[in-house]
């Protein structure tokens, strides 16, 4: 395997309140999701913040602007996949992409048995030939 996506449970496991600034909430979010993009499992480095990652809306901000600084609507993100969802209404991917039936196969891409699982697969382009490399 290149990669898997862990199987723990799909919980949030922080919650601060109080924050009204993403740059203040990021510290929490870069380690709730362990320095990973949610969507593509991209690792960014420790250390400084290097611009490549971003604090994505689950539910848009265009859909529901009264959730912008909602902390458990806030996921991180790299650029790249957050291009790709934009506006987007996607199932949740931290559930979905912890599935037991999601595959990852030996070119690098990704594929599974459930239909919620493949339409995300097929809305952020995770098997991209950019990300299989």
């Amino acid at each position: 395997m290149i990669f898997d996506y862990p199987p723990t449970e799909p919980e949030r496991t922080h919650g601060p309140a109080g924050y009204s600034t993403y740059k203040s909430i990021r510290p929490w979010l870069r380690d709730e999701f362990v320095f990973r993009c949610v969507y593509c499992l991209k690792r960014e480095a420790w250390g400084q913040v290097t611009g490549e990652f971003e604090i994505d809306h689950f539910e848009a901000q265009a859909i529901r602007p009264q959730r912008r600084l909602d902390y458990q609507n806030l996921i991180y993100a790299c650029r790249r996949c957050n291009a790709v969802k934009l506006d987007q209404r996607v199932a949740d991917p931290w559930s979905l992409l912890r599935s037991p039936d999601l595959r990852v196969l030996s070119d690098g891409s990704v594929d599974s048995e459930q239909p919620d699982v493949n339409r995300l697969i097929l809305q952020l382009d995770l098997n991209s030939p950019r990300l299989k490399e």
